[in-house]
């Protein structure tokens, strides 16, 4: 698979083609040669990307979508911002995104405002976050962050090789320690000399036009989801392709795709979810407070499972709850490749619900029986929005009796509380119903002791009547 993507690609189109976009398309696909098809392509002004697949793999490919958000002039021109592709390989999801960020060296925070922007708007197959929803997300382009220093020292350390205090220095890298932009991504070693700003046609020397500091503004950043298999090849400038003030760069990854999977055993095996904490949640509402609650889903569920939600708080706790999730199939190797989706939202009343934040939980590893606590960092538009904890069990091969009672019976510690006191209740009524029962049989024995004393005594009676007359 092959993934190409340009910034500023604008240039007079050729005999035949009506615009840039088609022109550049053509001859990338005419490069790649008829062993390669194309996946999707997509473009916004001069941002374009493209994804080709080998012609024997093609048939793996399904639910294709795109997407692109413009962050430019007034933050609807496309001269900045991102296009995005995404899709299934068999049973993993993948997306690439392209973007083009603000420049200059000062406007840091308006490059953090741009990722946020286009991850909140980029819309691919309903997918709210795209860097929560796909297994794989790659994100690449000229991201704009410079280097801190002045250019003559930034020169200098260059040419004497050291590029670990350069890096030490750059803005991307300090806004990411930071946790202010791409939360939970990760960038491989940089090991090439900045790829910006160059004279065309010529990498000698770096330009003394408008004198900018030489930065890595090209990057390519990566996010997987918790034990995904992904190794980095390679990650390099071509600084021998000279028609640009930028040096493109590249990166050669190798991913673990999850192939169609026919399960060997079916049964009933239930995921728990219990000694469940959200701590430092960011507040939602006008109050200063959110009023938080989690949803559990994943494809290999039969149904998504809900907590209750907790009133006016940013550090809530669902100790009192067991959350019970069925997957569809029992099968431990299934089960072992499944990610399962975890969301915390603010509940409001009379509007849709806000999201907080999202993580996942991989299954790989889950025994049966073992009690495994995990720990998530949720984030949304790529910076943190808290953490939640808790604790998780897989209970493999349910007893359809215990499995049904299970279902039968409330989910939560809360509700069996309240069952239990309704239990005492009625527990209560039976043995006041008792005793009045009891008494009314003492009252009715009595009844019946005294009719049977007054029909001996008559009897009595009547025998020392009839003694009298024999005398």
């Amino acid at each position: 698979m092959y993934v190409i993507a340009a910034q500023e690609c604008m240039y007079d189109a050729r005999k035949g083609f009506s615009s840039c976009g088609d022109d550049w398309k053509s001859f990338i696909i005419g490069h790649m040669g008829d062993q390669y098809d194309v996946v999707e392509s997509t473009s916004m002004w001069e941002i374009r990307l493209i994804v080709f697949i080998r012609k024997s793999l093609a048939h793996n490919i399904t639910n294709v979508a795109k997407s692109k958000e413009a962050t430019g002039i007034g933050h609807m021109l496309g001269n900045k911002g991102g296009v995005a592709i995404g899709f299934n390989y068999l049973e993993s999801s993948l997306a690439f995104v392209n973007s083009h960020l603000a420049a200059h060296q000062i406007e840091i925070s308006a490059r953090n405002q741009d990722v946020q922007e286009i991850i909140s708007n980029l819309k691919l197959s309903g997918h709210e976050d795209v860097t929560t929803s796909y297994q794989y997300t790659f994100w690449c382009g000229d991201l704009n962050y410079r280097i801190e220093g002045t250019r003559e020292g930034v020169v200098q350390l260059v040419k004497e090789k050291k590029l670990n205090v350069l890096f030490q220095n750059d803005q991307l890298y300090a806004e990411m320690q930071k946790n202010n932009v791409f939360f939970g991504f990760e960038e491989g070693l940089i090991s090439f000399k900045p790829t910006y700003k160059f004279d065309r046609g010529t990498r000698a020397e770096y330009s003394e036009e408008l004198q900018r500091v030489p930065s890595w503004c090209d990057r390519v950043l990566w996010d997987a989801y918790e034990g995904s298999p992904l190794t980095q090849l390679s990650y390099d400038a071509a600084h021998e392709l000279m028609t640009s003030d930028h040096s493109p760069v590249y990166s050669v990854f190798e991913l673990g795709v999850l192939r169609p999977y026919v399960p060997k055993k079916f049964g009933t095996s239930l995921i728990g979810l219990y000694d469940l904490h959200a701590r430092g949640l960011p507040a939602m509402d006008a109050n200063g407070f959110s009023d938080p609650y989690i949803t559990f889903s994943g494809s290999f569920l039969k149904r998504s499972g809900k907590s209750s939600t907790k009133l006016k708080s940013l550090n809530p706790n669902w100790i009192d709850e067991f959350v019970i999730l069925e997957p569809i199939v029992s099968d431990t190797e299934y089960l072992s490749h499944q990610f399962l989706k975890v969301a915390v939202w603010d509940r409001d009343i009379g509007s849709s619900n806000d999201l907080i934040g999202r993580a996942t939980i991989s299954l790989d590893g889950r025994v049966d029986g073992d009690v495994v606590p995990f720990m998530l960092n949720l984030r949304k538009r790529g910076i943190p929005r808290g953490t939640l904890s808790g604790k998780l069990v897989l209970i493999k091969d349910v007893p359809p009796a215990l499995f049904t009672a299970m279902k039968r019976g409330k989910k939560d510690r809360k509700d069996m509380k309240k069952e239990a006191k309704g239990i005492s209740r009625e527990a209560k009524k039976v043995e006041r119903e008792g005793k009045k029962v009891e008494k009314k049989v003492e009252k009715e024995e009595k009844k019946v002791e005294k009719k049977v004393e007054k029909e001996a005594r008559k009897e009595e009676k009547k025998e020392k009547v009839k003694e009298k007359g024999k005398k």
